[in-house]
């Protein structure tokens, strides 16, 4: 039969865990019984342990406002009621942190979680695994899609033009956008003030973003610096050429951790696009520019 102390010590000792865990979420560490001389173990610190409240408060502080919702599941406390363990989500974490109790001070904390869900996360406004698998797989998919079709082109066909761009001027285009686009996302886009809200705002715009790249009825017009004037008049330079700025980008898009949702710049009538929007567009425009060269060998 449980003892009045012991749902006592149960109650008391939850409310402690519950005190760190709203701590962690509003900055109030003074609520947190830590004795004096604390012993924190944590992997998250370089060298696996802290002593001294004034240390603990100092590692945790920068934390505050940073992890993501906090909820506290359930606590354990163990038969000799001096023990706790504290099941919590912190963010994408799911944590079981143990205190030692002694004269209702904590004199011993050790932080224990799974590390893979926060590994595996996206960071703020990152490219989560499958925005990105998403992209890569168009930027390859379009690449093939181009290789096969100039390496079966003839000479006559690369350079036809029954209406608007040829072939080859179609690929230049494309050459001098890839390197343009990506150069414009890393060194303008990413580089403007970060706006948190807007994973918000411009969500559900990526098959607006594609749509508008494939649908050849919507004229887009190009910058003056875009404009083909015959700088690869070879077959084989102008595809290694679009080759080697493509394994650029997909160099970019499989390593980047860059907060792609958070900025963005406009394009014509699809007003605001995010980074993420603009690297759908790079995968988008090439398949654009081959239907294009396909129309020009009729």
């Amino acid at each position: 039969m449980t003892s009045t102390s012991s749902i006592t010590n149960q109650a008391a000792f939850k409310a402690l865990a519950q005190h760190y865990f709203d701590a962690l979420a509003d900055g109030n560490f003074a609520r947190v019984p830590w004795s004096a001389d604390i012993v924190l173990g944590t992997p998250l610190h370089p060298q696996g342990q802290l002593k001294g409240r004034e240390a603990v408060e100092s590692f945790f502080r920068p934390m505050v406002g940073h992890l993501g919702s906090i909820r506290l599941v359930e606590t354990y406390v163990n038969t000799a009621q001096d023990t706790v363990i504290a099941e919590a989500y912190v963010g994408p974490l799911h944590v079981l942190d143990k205190f030692v109790i002694r004269s209702g001070e904590i004199v011993e904390q050790e932080n224990v979680f799974d590390p893979r869900p926060v590994l595996e996360a996206p960071a703020p406004g990152g490219l989560s695994a499958d925005e990105r698998a998403l992209v890569v797989e168009m930027l390859e998919s379009s690449r093939e899609r181009l290789r096969a079709a100039v390496r079966g082109m003839s000479r006559e066909s690369w350079v036809s033009k029954p209406a608007g761009w040829s072939p080859a001027e179609c690929l230049e285009h494309l050459v001098l956008s890839e390197e343009a686009l990506l150069g414009l996302i890393r060194g303008k886009i990413l580089a403007a003030p970060a706006n948190p809200t807007l994973s918000i705002e411009l969500r559900g715009k990526d098959g607006i973003v594609v749509t508008a790249m494939q649908n050849r009825a919507l004229k887009l017009k190009t910058f003056d610096f875009l404009e083909p004037n015959g700088r690869w008049p070879d077959q084989a330079q102008a595809l290694d050429a679009f080759l080697a700025r493509r394994a650029d980008t997909l160099d970019y898009v499989r390593a980047t951790r860059d907060p792609l949702h958070h900025h963005a710049a406009p394009l014509g009538e699809l007003g605001q696009l995010d980074a993420y929007h603009w690297l759908l567009l790079m995968a988008a425009h090439t398949d654009r520019h081959l239907a294009q060269m396909r129309e020009a060998m009729g």
